[in-house]
């Protein structure tokens, strides 16, 4: 889709990806051909690749102090992101993963340009994934 593609641009250019991963926030990534799927990357304009996560875990398995440090991480994220004008366009709880105890951000296609005064679309999903099973 061109409009995600120029916002990922956008949110590359911002700098605030380059930061998040040197805080060990978002899992790092490399864009890559777009030919490097064949067949399942027809179309694709953007193709990122990113490190293996050894072990992969759901949000309905996580314990309270887990799911606690997931939103909180979604959270900080989504605070530092507004400083550098981006937002992130959902809150799902599936876009984060644990190497070993801490959370990491995986899914760096959420991040989009953020436009003055909109509110946050992600804003009942977090409120479904997070503070709900919580409390």
């Amino acid at each position: 889709m061109p409009r995600a593609a120029e916002d990922y641009r956008f949110v590359e250019g911002s700098g605030l990806v380059e930061e998040l991963e040197k805080e060990g926030l978002v899992i790092q990534s490399k864009r890559v051909a777009p030919d490097a799927l064949g067949a399942e990357s027809r179309g694709a304009v953007l193709v990122l690749e990113h490190p293996l996560i050894p072990f992969v875990s759901y949000p309905y398995e996580w314990s309270f102090p887990a799911l606690k440090s997931a939103a909180l991480l979604h959270l900080d994220i989504n605070l530092k992101a507004l400083d550098y004008g981006v937002s992130l366009s959902d809150a799902s709880a599936y876009n984060i993963q644990f190497i070993g105890p801490n959370p990491i951000f995986i899914d760096r296609l959420s991040f989009k340009r953020y436009k003055e005064g909109e509110f946050w679309a992600g804003h009942r999903q977090f409120c479904e994934q997070f503070l709900n099973p919580c409390c």
